[in-house]
């Protein structure tokens, strides 16, 4: 069991490498390419930051190609299977956005930073 999950973490480790030179070099497709398959298997990764790096990286490249219509199908498929993951609802707010669903997008965005201030405030601790 061990030798997979050091095989997936090399896997997605070399994956998101790969993405982030063509982030750099501005091969936007090319990246995406690398990250779709670093987010198709979610289901392995444990960590919340390569789920959330994975996402804000994936909305960069559908932003700037200018394929709105592709990440909002995207990211409301992903919310639909994974909705705890909250990057993917800024992901699909910033492609309503550039749509004009300015209203939707607001809204989206809304909720996303209610849910962040009800965490936050479930993690206070009181002094004692």
């Amino acid at each position: 069991m061990r030798r997979f999950e050091d095989d997936a973490a090399r896997k997605f480790y070399l994956l998101l490498q790969r993405a982030h030179a063509h982030l750099r070099l501005e091969e936007y497709d090319e990246a995406r390419t690398s990250l779709l398959e670093v987010i198709a298997l979610r289901d392995s990764i444990t960590d919340p930051d390569t789920v959330a790096y994975t996402l804000g990286a994936l909305d960069t490249t559908w932003l700037l190609t200018e394929r709105y219509e592709d990440g909002i199908a995207f990211f409301s498929e992903h919310i639909r299977r994974y909705p705890e993951d909250s990057e993917a609802y800024s992901g699909r707010a910033s492609a309503l956005w550039y749509t004009a669903h300015h209203q939707d997008a607001t809204c989206l965005l809304g909720g996303i930073m209610a849910n962040r201030r009800r965490e936050t405030s479930s993690e206070t601790v009181t002094p004692g």
